[in-house]
């Protein structure tokens, strides 16, 4: 399941600090433990490359 959520960074600002400590603790646990994969520049760099290429070669 995706829940698309559109809020302002303000808004989730605002949100977080009406949690209470228990949540909060458990909202930073959860942040910290994220292991999401990462690009160095060159591999994320090379992506834009083939990004553009591929993009220009649509519009032929």
């Amino acid at each position: 399941m995706q829940a698309n959520l559109n809020i302002a960074y303000n808004d989730l600002v605002s949100i977080v600090k009406q949690l209470p400590l228990s949540d909060l603790k458990r909202l930073n646990y959860t942040i910290n433990k994220l292991k999401a994969p990462t690009w160095t520049d060159k591999e994320y760099k090379e992506h834009q490359n083939i990004r553009e290429h591929i993009n220009k070669s649509r519009l032929s």
